[in-house]
């Protein structure tokens, strides 16, 4: 069944004509005859023929549901932060309260990779012979 457009509906369709003509799509002779469709348009089915092999202006629709989606993996990730690091800490308190390991395990996931690299830099450089040292082998011997 089909169903009646409103005037604002038709309002927007024309609107929408005028910015397609606007940017280059249509030429004047037909936007002309597509307004007046518009216009005289009783269903929306009507309204979607004008429109109907004009690019959709959907960014608007799209940005919101992108900025949705970014806010729940926010809540989602704040979450799970929170839960395994409440976990961590749970266990360190059943677990008589000595040395505040998970503290290591709070820190940003990002500085974890760094300060793994400046140790393993740092256990090298102490590891290379200097020069002028003995080597380790003869001072075995």
């Amino acid at each position: 069944m089909p169903t009646l457009a409103s005037d604002a509906e038709r309002d927007r369709c024309a609107r929408s004509l005028r910015d397609h003509a606007a940017a280059g799509r249509l030429e004047v002779p037909e936007l002309e005859q597509r307004l007046a469709l518009a216009y005289g348009a009783r269903y929306r089915s009507q309204l979607r023929l004008a429109l109907r092999d004009l690019p959709r202006g959907h960014g608007p629709r799209l940005a919101r549901a992108a900025d949705r989606v970014d806010r729940f993996m926010l809540k989602l990730h704040a979450w799970s932060y929170a839960t395994v690091n409440g976990s961590l800490v749970g266990v360190w308190a059943l677990a008589g309260q000595g040395d505040f390991w998970p503290g290591a395990e709070r820190r940003p996931v990002g500085r974890r990779p760094r300060l793994a690299r400046r140790r393993l830099v740092e256990r090298a450089a102490d590891a290379a012979p200097r020069p002028g040292a003995a080597p380790a082998d003869r001072l075995a011997a």
